[in-house]
């Protein structure tokens, strides 16, 4: 029998047995697990649309079928980029290499300076932008090159030589792109800026190969010359 001492504050209703729990109605089960998932629910959502967009960005991104690159110490704008993009996508000189339906050429933008006496250098810059150059070479990714200081660009890469069939052409004297409407809207200034005369202190350039390299670059040195013949009326090499 039971102490006293326990049994003396227990209330008649503390020796009812439990009453049957009642089910939960759907609407009840609905915010049950919302209450206690709501996080994780947020949360695989949120993965799930950055997968989705991340197949749908890689899905529809065009791949370039060539690549031209500049190089100068200026920061040239992007409208001046894109209008030489669709000039060479436009003048039959690139072909759909890669087989994807279109034509594509991605004009890429080194920001280097080779002038060793400029005293107002981004070093950081210069370090971001010749890493990208020398892995363009090294790869060879641009057949082309437009540059204003190709004496210094050859003295930093070693890839620019006569002997190995560089050439270079005066943009003015490039018929495919000197006729390019480089005329840009300032927004700030709300004024029109010509950029031809910028471009006239700019050459053409077909980069050199010593022979040795792989297929693929001569493949694209091949395509390189092409347009690089279109653009300047030089021979190709091939």
């Amino acid at each position: 029998m039971a102490s006293a001492r326990y049994t003396r504050n227990i209330k008649p209703e503390d020796l009812q047995p439990d009453q049957p729990s009642q089910p939960m109605t759907p609407k009840q089960k609905r915010e049950n697990f919302w209450f206690y998932y709501k996080w994780h629910v947020l949360g695989g959502v949120l993965v799930v649309a950055i997968l989705g967009f991340f197949i749908h960005d890689m899905a529809s991104k065009r791949l370039p079928d060539l690549e031209i690159s500049i190089v100068t110490s200026k920061m040239m704008p992007t409208s001046v980029l894109t209008a030489i993009s669709e000039q060479l996508e436009t003048n039959g000189a690139v072909s759909d290499i890669n087989g994807d339906g279109s034509i594509v050429v991605q004009v890429n933008q080194y920001n280097i300076s080779t002038d060793e006496s400029d005293q107002t250098v981004d070093y950081s810059a210069q370090m971001a932008g010749t890493v990208k150059l020398s892995a363009d070479i090294q790869e060879g990714i641009s057949p082309i090159f437009i540059t204003d200081n190709l004496e210094g660009l050859s003295r930093l890469t070693g890839a620019f030589l006569p002997e190995e069939g560089m050439v270079a052409v005066p943009w003015q004297e490039a018929q495919g792109l000197s006729g390019l409407d480089l005329v840009i809207e300032d927004d700030l200034l709300n004024t029109l800026i010509d950029l031809n005369e910028m471009m006239k202190d700019f050459e053409v350039v077909r980069r050199g190969y010593m022979g040795t390299e792989k297929e693929s670059t001569l493949q694209t040195a091949k395509e390189g010359d092409k347009l690089f013949e279109k653009l300047t009326g030089v021979p190709a090499r091939w």
